[in-house]
This record gives C-alpha cells, sequence and structure tokens, in this order.
C-alpha cells in the first residue's frame, strides 16, 4: 500500500468526494425512507455499510499496483451488490412500522434486517462505478502530482470515512426530524413502494452488467461462436 501522498492536493479530492457523494443513487433513496419511517436507527447499519464499503473501495484502490480509470470492481461483488438492493427493496416495501408492527417485532429478525442493510450498504458502497472510477483517476493524480508535505495514506482513508459518515449522517439525522417523519408516516405505504421501485430500477442495470461480466458469461459466449462442426460424407 501507498505509504504517503501528497498534502496540498487532499482537500481537493475529499471537496471532489462530496460532489460525488451528492449524487443521487440507491444509497441515497434507501437511507432517506429508512430514516424517515423507522428514525435515525433504523438508517445507521446501512449507513455504516456504506462508510466502510467506501473506505474498502478506496484501500483497493491504493494498494493496486496497476489501477485502470475504467475499472469498477469485481463482477460478483457487484452481482451481490444488486441482489442485496432487490432484497431491500423487497425489504423496505412490505415492512410497516406502525405501534402494533413495532411491538411484535421479533429481535432476531430485527438484527437479520440490519446486517443485510449494512451488507447492502456494503457492496453499494464497494462496487459503485461512480466512486470506483473517481477514486482511481483521482488518487492516482494525488499519487503523482507530489508535494513537500505528504500524508499517509491512512490519513486519505480517515478522510473518506469521515467524509461519508458525516454526509450520510446529516441526511439521516434531517429525514428523521419528527417533524418531517409525521408526515412522511402519514402517507408511508406509498413512500416505502416508491422508494423500494426506484430501487429495483437501480439494482437492474447492475445486475445486468455484472452478469455479462461474469467469466462464466464469456465461456458460454465463446462456444456459442464456435463454427459448426464439418461432417465429413
Amino acid at each position: 500500500m501507498l505509504s504517503e501522498l501528497p498534502a496540498p492536493g487532499l482537500m481537493g479530492f475529499l471537496f471532489g468526494y462530496l460532489l460525488v457523494l451528492l449524487a443521487p443513487g440507491p444509497n441515497m433513496i434507501a437511507i432517506g425512507c429508512l430514516a424517515a419511517t423507522e428514525g435515525l436507527r433504523g438508517a445507521l447499519p446501512m449507513l455504516f455499510g456504506i462508510q466502510f464499503g467506501a473506505v474498502s473501495l478506496a484501500a483497493a484502490v491504493l494498494s493496486a499496483s496497476d489501477v485502470l480509470g475504467t475499472d469498477t470492481g469485481s463482477p460478483t461483488l457487484r452481482l451481490l451488490a444488486g441482489l442485496l438492493l432487490l432484497g431491500l427493496a423487497w425489504s423496505i416495501a412490505r415492512k410497516r412500522t406502525g405501534p402494533d408492527a413495532t411491538a411484535t417485532a421479533a429481535p432476531r429478525r430485527a438484527e437479520g434486517e440490519g446486517l443485510q442493510r449494512f451488507l447492502a450498504g456494503y457492496c453499494t458502497a464497494a462496487s459503485n462505478p461512480l466512486t470506483a472510477t473517481f477514486f482511481a483517476a483521482s488518487l492516482v493524480a494525488l499519487r503523482q502530482s507530489g508535494g513537500a508535505a505528504p500524508v499517509s495514506a491512512l490519513g486519505v482513508l480517515g478522510g473518506i470515512a469521515v467524509m461519508a459518515g458525516a454526509w450520510w449522517l446529516l441526511l439521516a439525522w434531517v429525514m428523521a426530524r419528527p417533524a418531517l417523519r409525521r408526515r412522511v408516516l402519514a402517507r408511508e405505504a406509498a413512500i416505502r413502494m416508491v422508494a423500494s421501485c426506484f430501487i429495483t430500477v437501480m439494482a437492474v442495470p447492475t445486475l445486468w452488467t455484472a452478469a455479462r461480466a461474469l467469466p462464466v458469461v464469456d465461456v458460454l459466449s465463446s462456444s456459442a461462436e464456435l463454427p459448426a462442426p464439418v461432417i465429413a460424407p
């Protein structure tokens, strides 16, 4: 892993990453919906998953010996991210947070949902094409720019963790405000259904591109292109 990076471009890199975080996507929709319908606690597992996934992606880019700007991560990870997004969409669509549902919810089920949300956040953040491209281009440029006051790569990862955590926590906190939650809960079924549909629509391209990039698909495509055997008379 890179031992140090030049400090002068670090603030510019973190500002660019903030702009990437502001881009709408399934994570933003999911965290906003979970915070508005279940409160801040309901969004925390996914928030931590996104934060850890972003740091893991940056660490992988920093550790790579040959980084390509178009590299967007493992097809298997993207496939898992798409499947977890579909599971999250289903969970959001079917769950209700009225007093009766809260009183009868089983702790084991709540733990399972928390793990599902953490994994969905982690996989979508660690395989996000936009973030991967930004990291690949910006971190390599940052390394090559030089500078008199270097900062450790661990400091860069820490800055990414703080930036991601602060933004998603702010979003969840705003959406979990009581006045806003009362309005959302008054239309909970419709809002959950709309959020679920948006997440599903965003998961389908992830699944499609990941499936096409899997080695088994390449093997099947190559087999289909083989010429038909010629039978001697």
